[in-house]
């Protein structure tokens, strides 16, 4: 998973897709065992300064750790972006049952202060994670559109799919992401961000 900075925060990879007819709501974690292990990205040039980190253009890879937590009633990632010798933290996240819907939900926070909440569908081959949140942005165009709306803070949305290749590889595609309900323009879109699980 590549992480790139949006609006001075750090926000995980995001597709904006319609959700169609043959997408149903995720029914209970094991559709999505399979996620369940280590992942390391493949390198990619970073697409934005982190401080203490690195610079834009930077070789770095995400690696991701899912497990299955708290009797297994519940999935927990972890994103750790890595550069040479360098590391970062980046984000934890949760996928569960909601009791107040009976529906599988994903809780996302991430180093910069980033929170959304995503509702999970599938369409047999593809988890397709419904997301909205909140963020504070510092710098680029989320923090023009702020400005220019006279806000401290935006909401955002989108979706975020992670597709299984095959039984050792994750796909990841940025499509768009929307804040205050307008495109804005985000680094990596339409790029696959491919994954391969640790033995």
């Amino acid at each position: 998973m590549v992480f790139s900075r949006f609006g001075g925060i750090l926000l995980g990879v995001f597709l904006v897709q319609t959700i169609v007819a043959q997408d149903k709501p995720l029914e209970n974690l094991d559709q999505v065992d399979w996620l369940v292990g280590k992942w390391i990205g493949v390198e990619e040039p970073m697409e934005s300064d982190i401080e203490g980190f690195g610079k834009a253009g930077d070789m770095a890879s995400m690696h991701v750790e899912f497990k299955r937590i708290l009797g297994g009633k519940f999935i927990q990632g972890e994103g750790v972006l890595h550069r040479g010798e360098s590391e970062v933290q980046v984000f934890q996240e949760l996928w569960g049952l909601d009791p107040t819907d009976r529906k599988i939900h994903q809780w996302f926070y991430d180093s910069m202060g980033s929170v959304y909440y995503g509702l999970l569908y599938h369409d047999g081959k593809r988890v397709i994670n419904k997301i909205s949140g909140k963020l504070v942005p510092l710098e680029g165009p989320a923090a023009e559109l702020a400005k220019s709306l006279g806000l401290k803070e935006i909401q955002y949305s989108g979706d975020a799919i992670y597709e299984q290749r095959d039984g050792n590889t994750l796909v990841i595609v940025l499509r768009n992401i929307r804040a205050e309900g307008q495109p804005v323009p985000y680094p990596g879109a339409d790029k696959e961000h491919v994954h391969h699980r640790v033995k």
